[in-house]
């Protein structure tokens, strides 16, 4: 499903003041989804992407204050979790990627911890801390119904990252893990509105040294390159956009569901439109492969003509 058939991507360009839009002729050529080689195998981290400013003003949700726990949306170290992912990925140099997520509202089960959709750039292929033996890092752009974080059951917008192949539950939207909020009315931990399709997207500007996060085309923060102790930390090596569930690992399990809930594809595709600029400054189509990690019947990804639904009810417990 695409947004709409005016719906302009913005080609990303460094601290621009005019973003350039893909002509309306060249749209549905160049964002078309293709299938992808390989299948990235996910692990306990995330990846990130990026979208760049929209032209013209953009109806943002209203912001809601947060206080985020301590402790964040992790378990303690002496309980182990179930953690299911379905979605798509690519192994791909790039600078930046953008993607339209469908914001759904899913249950997380009283035991359980979160149930997010996200964008995920990493400079390692594989999508796994230290894969080939490396301290990956990555930047995560998406929504999370996550109760123990943000107190209530609805999906709030985040901005999370890994650094030297560690993940900090502290770090969600947190300015000691680097993340500076620009001005403006959209907010890290924002509620977003339900059942709707929004733009996300991370870029790096070379010569802001940042990566820069941006919602419905606005950037509304970023995370200076000075966090991360890879100092090329520029570009990345693979991109995914999935649903996460981290689940309590004691049966019935896992009871969240993912994305809308739903498994096939006749449901709302919950990825479209994915692009991803390369080193060359040029905006192409994002060929992704529909991925399921652990394979379940919890949860599925499947292709679509316009894009990748994934989701599921969970064990219904």
């Amino acid at each position: 499903m695409y947004i709409s058939a005016q719906y302009e991507i913005p080609l990303v360009l460094e601290d621009q003041s005019a973003p350039e839009l893909l002509p309306d002729q060249d749209r549905d050529r160049n964002v078309a989804l293709h299938l992808g080689r390989g299948i990235a195998t996910l692990a306990l981290v995330s990846v990130v992407a990026a979208c760049g400013p929209a032209d013209g003003k953009t109806s943002e949700p209203n912001p809601l204050p947060v206080s985020l726990s301590t402790a964040g949306s992790l378990p303690p170290s002496s309980r182990t979790v179930d953690v299911y992912y379905a979605g798509g990925s690519a192994d791909v140099v790039a600078t930046g990627a953008s993607v339209s997520l469908l914001v759904a509202r899913p249950k997380v089960g009283s035991r359980d911890y979160h149930s997010l959709s996200e964008i995920a750039l990493r400079t390692d292929v594989g999508v796994t801390p230290r894969a080939n033996g490396k301290d990956a890092e990555d930047i995560e752009l998406g929504w999370t119904v996550d109760p123990q974080l943000f107190h209530d059951n609805e999906p709030h917008l985040f901005v999370f990252p890994t650094k030297d192949g560690v993940q900090d539950p502290k770090c969600y939207n947190n300015s000691a893990c680097g993340f500076v909020q620009l001005p403006g009315t959209i907010k890290a931990g924002a509620v977003l509105p339900v059942g709707e399709a929004h733009r996300f997207g991370i870029y790096h500007s070379d010569q802001k040294a940042q990566w820069q996060v941006y919602y419905d085309g606005i950037e509304f923060g970023y995370m200076p390159d000075s966090y991360w102790k890879t100092a090329a930390f520029k570009r990345v090596a693979a991109i995914a956009i999935y649903g996460e569930v981290m689940a309590n690992d004691v049966a019935p399990r896992p009871c969240t569901q993912m994305g809308d809930g739903g498994l096939g594809a006749a449901d709302k595709d919950a990825i479209t439109q994915p692009s991803y600029r390369s080193p060359d400054r040029q905006v192409r189509a994002l060929a992704l492969m529909p991925f399921t990690n652990p394979q379940t019947a919890f949860y599925a990804a499947q292709l679509t003509a316009n894009g990748i639904h994934f989701g599921g009810p969970g064990a219904q417990c």
